[in-house]
């Protein structure tokens, strides 16, 4: 009995170690590290181009808050603005216990300064639709999530999005 208190200490300390480790990478982790995960993480399933402009920032806990400035979208290749949206400042709240029974859960969602800037394509198309995991053209029709490769959807429970700007053009017919 007290050689396997003893195992289940040793594992726990070891257990212990590897999260205060991880702790203490995100924490010192610079803007390369963040830029590089948020492409990572974003870019290969909307087959569009993220680019952060701004700064960084995480603050660490069970639910880490990433807060991102000058934030944009990069927009279809046949569009005729190079950004489909910007967001001056970006708060993403991730809870990380829901992430191992596959649940992305955000608890707070902030969007500031937000710029979007819809059009359709002489075809027909919206900018807005984009292709998933890179395996068709930007601005081509998604099928639905189980086609397409997207795996989930994240639940927001709180949200606020403000200084809002969407024009939309029509090129349809021209």
């Amino acid at each position: 009995m007290r050689r396997i208190a003893k195992v289940l200490l040793w594992c726990l300390a070891g257990l212990l170690v590897v999260l205060s480790a991880g702790a203490v990478f995100l924490a010192t982790a610079g803007d390369p590290f963040y830029r590089w995960a948020l492409k990572q993480a974003i870019e290969g399933n909307i087959d569009r181009q993220i680019v952060v402009d701004g700064s960084y920032s995480l603050e660490m806990g069970l639910e880490p808050t990433l807060i991102a400035t000058d934030v944009w979208v990069a927009n279809a290749s046949w569009a005729s603005t190079p950004e489909m949206a910007r967001a001056r400042r970006i708060e993403v709240q991730l809870a990380l216990l829901p992430l191992f029974s596959g649940v992305v859960r955000l608890p707070r969602l902030v969007v500031e300064g937000l710029t979007v800037d819809l059009e359709t394509s002489e075809s027909g198309k919206g900018n807005w639709l984009i292709a998933a995991g890179g395996d068709k053209q930007s601005g081509d029709e998604v099928p639905d999530d189980r086609a397409s490769g997207i795996g989930f959807y994240p639940i927001v429970e709180f949200y606020a999005l403000s200084d809002i700007s969407v024009t939309y053009r029509d090129r349809q017919g021209d």
